[in-house]
């Protein structure tokens, strides 16, 4: 499988969340027993105890990456022919044909018109009629609306985003393809497709990598996680783009409400390994990448991140900022 969330900055923090009795922060994981029966599995039953605002550590010190928690996931689920699996950032169908291939109804989502077109390549190789039949492909912005659309930059690469975030190392193509990698895309919300497209099936995984427009999505999200509809959620949590997305200040820590509204409605969150581009320097990579010394709190934890993310941004590197957080 190839890997989806590394690779495209220098150094990132994930935050992958597992919904539905558990979620991933910061890259992270809780796995709740899957019935033994072949019936949807059950929506989540809430506690009404104040749930501690902290991340687990435990996936992060067995060393457990995004692509090794996913797929251990899908390969354990006793019935995938009854669930559905969601990937907001699907870029170009290789996690998407692998649910599928699984027996999983899948729905892939991405607003690229470049990625989409690969996408649509990769779905019309797919020689076995019954994993293509499972795959249903959306050339959406999956935001907090339906029907308007939103600006968009795509050059057709894995940093494709909503306009507006301009501190992925990648920045410089962006801007250099100008006006012409600007696109208008409709915008549509994972409630919305919940709602009305989703059939008898458990929803059990929704994976969203967005860079740095998971705060929109998550909004346009938030009705079918009240419910418990959603069993896992993985998340990137890069916490200084969804920052510059609302146009606040780094360190102003606006992920953590994602994090604290998932904890409300009862929902554990856990933090992965972080990976890193093969070109970050050895000595910041080893930083980023330290398993035991990040801080627990959801706004210690933002903090720790951020404030590496400014180191980074003034360490020069060819003349350059590093540019990463």
């Amino acid at each position: 499988m190839k890997p989806r969330y590394s690779l495209r900055t220098l150094i990132r923090s994930f935050l992958t969340l597992a919904i539905g009795l558990l979620l991933i922060s910061c890259t992270v994981l809780f796995i709740s027993s899957p019935p033994s029966s072949p019936t949807s599995l059950p929506a989540i039953t809430f506690s009404s105890n104040q749930k501690q605002q902290t991340i687990s550590p435990l996936l992060r010190h067995l060393s457990l990456s995004p692509e090794q928690l996913y797929t251990t996931l899908l390969t354990n689920h006793p019935t995938p022919s009854t669930a559905v699996v969601f990937e907001v950032g699907a870029h170009r169908l290789a996690q998407t044909l692998q649910s599928a291939t699984l027996g999983f109804e899948t729905f892939a989502f991405d607003a690229s018109p470049r990625n989409f077109a690969e996408m649509e390549k990769a779905h019309d190789k797919i020689s076995d009629a019954s994993v293509k039949s499972r795959i249903r492909l959306y050339q959406n912005a999956v935001s907090s609306t339906v029907g308007t659309t939103v600006k968009f930059s795509s050059i057709g690469g894995t940093g494709d985003h909503v306009g507006g975030e301009t501190i992925d190392a990648g920045n410089e193509k962006y801007v250099k393809a100008g006006e012409d990698g600007i696109v208008e895309v409709p915008t549509i919300t994972l409630d919305h497709v919940i709602e009305n497209d989703v059939p008898n099936k458990s929803i059990y995984m929704v994976k969203i990598d967005t860079q740095g427009h998971e705060m929109e999505v998550f909004s346009g999200f938030w009705r079918s996680v009240s419910k418990g509809l959603v069993r896992y959620i993985l998340f990137e949590y890069w916490v200084d783009a969804m920052d510059e997305a609302a146009g606040v200040p780094f360190g102003s820590c606006e992920g953590v409400q994602i994090l604290e509204k998932l904890k409300d409605f009862g929902y554990e969150v856990f933090d992965l390994s972080v990976l890193a581009h093969p070109k970050a320097p050895k000595e910041r990579k080893a930083k980023w990448k330290s398993k035991f010394f990040r801080p627990l709190s959801f706004n210690d934890n933002c903090k720790y991140f951020s404030n590496m993310g400014q180191e980074d941004r003034d360490v020069e590197i060819d003349g350059q900022g590093y540019g990463m957080g």
